[in-house]
C-alpha cells in the first residue's frame, strides 16, 4: 500500500514538473517570438509611414506634372519624379503586404525563417532598383525644384546652368548614398538580422530539447 502511495505521489510530482517545464518552454517561445515580431513591427511601422509620405510626394509631383503639361522641358522631369514615387509606393505596399502575412505564433520556426529570408531578398532587390534610379531622380529634381521653389528656369543661360546642374547632381548623390546606406542598415538590415537571430536561437533550443 505504501509503495502504491509513493508511486502515485511520484507520478503527481513528475506530472507537475513536466507541466511546469512545458509552461516555461511555451513562455520562452512566446517571448522569443515576441521579440522577433517587435523587430519586424518597427520595419512595418516605418513602411506604413513611408507610404503616407510617398503618397503625398506622388500627389505633389502629379500636380506639378499637370501644371507643366504644355512645357515639355518641365513636364518630362516632373513626370519622371511622379513615376519614381509611384514606383516607391508600389514597393512599399508590396513590403507591407509581405510583413502583414507573417504569422509569428502559428507558424513553424523554419517557415518564419524562410519568410524573413524572402523579405530580406526582396528588400535588397528593391534597394538596388532605388539606388540605380536615384541619379535620374536627382537630374529631374533639380530643374523642377528651381522652377517651382526658386522660380528659376535652368534651361536659360545654358552654360552656367549646366555647371549648376552638374554640381547639384554630384552634391545630391554624395549626400544621398551614404545617408541611404546608413538608414537602411539601422532601419532594415540590423532589425532583420535581430529578428532572424531570435528565431535561430529558438530553433536551436527546440532541437536540443
Amino acid at each position: 500500500m505504501e509503495l502504491d502511495e509513493f508511486k502515485n505521489t511520484w507520478s503527481q510530482i513528475d506530472k507537475k514538473l513536466s507541466d511546469n517545464l512545458k509552461l516555461n518552454v511555451d513562455l520562452l517561445e512566446k517571448m522569443t517570438l515576441g521579440k522577433s515580431k517587435m523587430e519586424m513591427k518597427e520595419i512595418l511601422n516605418n513602411e506604413i509611414l513611408g507610404i503616407v509620405i510617398i503618397s503625398l510626394f506622388l500627389l505633389l509631383f502629379g500636380i506639378v506634372t499637370c501644371i507643366y503639361a504644355s512645357e515639355m522641358k518641365f513636364f518630362i522631369p516632373a513626370g519622371i519624379l511622379s513615376l519614381f514615387f509611384l514606383m516607391e509606393l508600389i514597393m512599399s505596399i508590396n513590403k507591407v503586404n509581405d510583413l502583414t502575412k507573417i504569422d509569428y505564433f502559428n507558424s513553424p520556426i523554419i517557415e518564419l525563417q524562410k519568410a524573413l529570408n524572402k523579405f530580406k531578398q526582396k528588400t535588397m532587390l528593391f534597394r538596388k532598383i532605388e539606388y540605380c534610379s536615384i541619379p535620374l531622380f536627382v537630374i529631374s529634381f533639380i530643374p523642377i525644384f528651381n522652377i517651382t521653389v526658386l522660380n528659376i528656369d535652368m534651361f536659360k543661360n545654358t552654360l552656367p546652368n549646366i555647371v549648376g546642374i552638374i554640381v547639384g547632381i554630384i552634391v545630391g548623390l554624395v549626400i544621398y548614398y551614404p545617408l541611404a546606406i546608413w538608414i537602411y542598415k539601422i532601419g532594415y538590415d540590423d532589425k532583420i538580422k535581430g529578428a532572424s537571430d531570435f528565431l535561430k536561437e529558438l530553433n536551436k533550443f527546440e532541437k536540443e530539447e
